[in-house]
């Protein structure tokens, strides 16, 4: 465990990358976490980071030699629930991780995110979102002159306290689609319809006019 690890409050998972890295934005993949806290355990644990903080900047400040320097966002602040899905003023704590990097070598290092259940046991679950966790996370302050002084909170592990496993939505299904359940309309009286495997392509002549959004 680094020395400089801290443990988040417990708080509910959203969009966890933990056993597998996203690369939807870094082909060499990110693990990420963001988690869902009660107002008073973000406001707390945004004390915890802004005491770092706070010492990095005014370092920074002195060798720059200019009057102050700006802040970037924190990774911990307050999350904007439009759904109402986490009750009362939640806070979002977010974490992430590079899946590799190259050492002062030149040799390419692997990362992962180790887990533990609620007994400190070594796991290796589908983590998924709506799980009910901890991290552990270790700051890493920057300063950026296009952002300001900022701290990254980079996840190490995480202990699963209630596991909500992660099932990709298939292709097949509505969910898998992209469709959303309406409140009201058409219901199908039960009877179990499955896509063939094989179907015939359907070729559709078209040409430029089929285009012309004036029409």
């Amino acid at each position: 465990m680094d020395k400089n690890s801290i443990i988040t409050p417990q708080g509910i998972a959203r969009f966890p990358w933990i056993v597998e890295p996203n690369t939807r934005f870094n082909e060499d993949g990110t693990y990420q976490c963001d988690l869902i806290v009660s107002e008073e355990d973000g406001k707390a644990f945004e004390k915890i980071i802004k005491v770092g903080l706070k010492t990095f900047h005014d370092s920074e400040l002195l060798k720059s030699g200019k009057k102050k320097l700006r802040f970037a966002d924190l990774p911990c602040r307050e999350f904007d629930d439009d759904n109402d899905e986490y009750g009362d003023s939640p806070w979002i704590i977010k974490a992430k991780q590079d899946a590799q990097y190259t050492s002062k070598s030149d040799k390419v290092v692997k990362n992962r995110i180790i887990q533990f259940d609620s007994k400190q046991n070594a796991i290796n679950e589908q983590v998924g979102s709506g799980s009910k966790l901890k991290m552990a996370v270790v700051p890493y302050y920057w300063n950026v002159a296009s952002k300001g002084v900022g701290v990254t909170l980079k996840l190490q592990a995480v202990q699963v306290i209630e596991l909500q496993t992660y099932n990709a939505p298939s292709a097949k299904t509505a969910e898998g689609f992209g469709f959303t359940t309406e409140e009201q309309g058409f219901v199908s009286d039960g009877e179990d319809f499955e896509f063939a495997e094989d179907v015939d392509e359907v070729v559709v002549d078209m040409d430029q006019s089929d285009f012309d959004l004036d029409k």
